[in-house]
């Protein structure tokens, strides 16, 4: 399995937030949609960053008011990314490296998506349910002869 085949599944929709635009707004769309992260973009309509709902939170005691999605977000410059080709083994090594629960994926230069350790997990366990399915019919003798 591979993160184009999480992609397929989950589609590859790129929900995104003005880095110049007021965190809250971020919070709204994170909140309206169910997701936890957004591609901010600069005026040019550029990756710039990326916000997740932990952003805010280490923000919120701080106060949100007056602050800017860029006040928060990680940026460009420090993103970790995953590849369309990477293998799932690999990215969740990335998850869990790093902590993190988001990773923006690439094709080349392109972004192309955004997966979740959520995601990840979803597909791993499917994997295995179907393993153990085989396995099973193997044991009891369930494959035509």
């Amino acid at each position: 399995m591979q993160v184009k085949d999480i992609l397929k599944v989950k589609g590859e929709e790129i929900l995104k937030v003005g880095a110049d635009q007021d965190c809250m707004e971020a919070v709204r769309v994170m909140n309206e949609k169910k997701v936890g992260a957004l591609v901010a973009v600069d005026a040019k309509g550029e990756l710039a960053g990326i916000i997740t709902e932990r952003d805010v939170m280490r923000k919120l005691s701080e106060g949100l008011e007056g602050k800017k999605v860029s006040d928060l977000m990680t940026s460009k410059n420090k993103l970790i990314i995953a590849h369309r080709d990477d293998s799932l083994q690999y990215v969740m090594g990335i998850f869990t490296a790093n902590r993190i629960r988001h990773l923006p994926v690439f094709d080349k230069e392109k972004l192309v998506g955004i997966i979740s350790i959520g995601d990840a997990v979803k597909e791993m366990l499917e994997e295995a349910e179907v393993e153990n399915k085989h396995m099973m019919d193997y044991i009891v003798g369930s494959y035509p002869a």
